[in-house]
C-alpha cells in the first residue's frame, strides 16, 4: 500500500531557508525535518486531546459498561476478555480484571473508568429490581 503524500506551499522563500538552516543543522532533508515537526505536532495535539474538557471523554458518550463494549467491539476482540458479548448485550458484566483490560485498551483514564462503572451499578437491571421490591 502506497503512502499517502502531501505537497504544502510555503509563503516565502525566508520560511524556507530557515527550514533548511534547521535540516541541516539536523543532519536531515527540509522534507525529512518537515515530516518530524508533523508527528511531533500530531503526537502533542493527541495528548492535548485526551487531557482537554474540549473531547468529550470515552466512559461520557456511554451510558453503562455494555453499550462502551457495545460501541467498541472491533477493538476490544484483540484483548482476549472472554464474553463480550454477553457483556455488550447486558446478560454478563465484567469482572474487575476484564474492566481493567477494557479500560486499558480504550484509554480510559482513571476518572472515565470510575464514571462509566457508576453508571453501570446505577442502572444495572438488579438493582432497579431490588429497588422495585422484587428479589
Amino acid at each position: 500500500m502506497e503512502k499517502p503524500r502531501i505537497t504544502i506551499r510555503l509563503e516565502s522563500s525566508q520560511e524556507y531557508e530557515a527550514l533548511d538552516a534547521w535540516a541541516a543543522q539536523e543532519f536531515i532533508s527540509v522534507p525529512q525535518l518537515v515530516k518530524s515537526i508533523v508527528r511531533k505536532a500530531l503526537s502533542s495535539r493527541i495528548t492535548s486531546q485526551k487531557t482537554s474538557n474540549q473531547e468529550i471523554p470515552a466512559a461520557n458518550t456511554y451510558t453503562d459498561i455494555p453499550s462502551l463494549v457495545r460501541g467498541n467491539m472491533a477493538k476490544l476482540k484483540k484483548t482476549g476478555v472472554k464474553s463480550l458479548a454477553a457483556i455488550a448485550n447486558g446478560r454478563q458484566l465484567p469482572s474487575v480484571s476484564d474492566f481493567s483490560i477494557i479500560a486499558a485498551e480504550l484509554e480510559l483514564s482513571e476518572e472515565e473508568q470510575r464514571q462509566i462503572w457508576i453508571k453501570t451499578f446505577n442502572h444495572s437491571p438488579k438493582q432497579e429490581g431490588t429497588a422495585n421490591g422484587s428479589h
